[in-house]
């Protein structure tokens, strides 16, 4: 089994009940935070961000999630798991804030994991240039 898929640990995804889409959520939440193309706003003393389930939906058409209340069923499912946190914002409208929880990093591969997983790939790339 590969250990790790879209950079999260595939066993642990497992074990906790979320699917690959789950995971592709997730990734893309990372990657829009690290980019820094998000809003951030401290509550609770906690830096959060704002996550527009319309604009996830139309960045990931292979999601393949069709409406917005699909979408936030699967981040409820999310904050319930405690992978994301989540605050509900009612000022100057409905904004959603989303930080990742506790239970995230159970699902970040360790070095030891990463080095693993370098080494099966460069052994399969050695055997294919070995094949030609």
């Amino acid at each position: 089994m590969r250990k790790i898929v879209l950079g999260y640990l595939q066993e642990e995804a497992i074990k906790l009940g979320i699917d690959l889409k789950d995971l592709q959520i997730i990734r893309y939440i990372y990657d829009f935070i690290k980019l820094g193309f998000v809003v951030s706003r401290e509550i609770d003393g906690e830096k959060f961000y704002w996550i527009k389930s319309s604009h996830l939906l139309k960045e990931l058409p292979i999601l393949e999630i069709k409406n917005c209340e699909v979408l936030r069923r699967r981040l409820k499912n999310l904050v319930e798991l405690k992978i994301l946190d989540y605050r509900l914002v009612k000022k100057g409208g409905l904004f959603t804030f989303y930080r990742f929880g506790e239970n995230y990093k159970l699902l970040l591969a360790r070095e030891e994991e990463i080095n693993e997983f370098n080494f099966r790939f460069n052994n399969y790339k050695e055997a294919y240039d070995k094949s030609k």
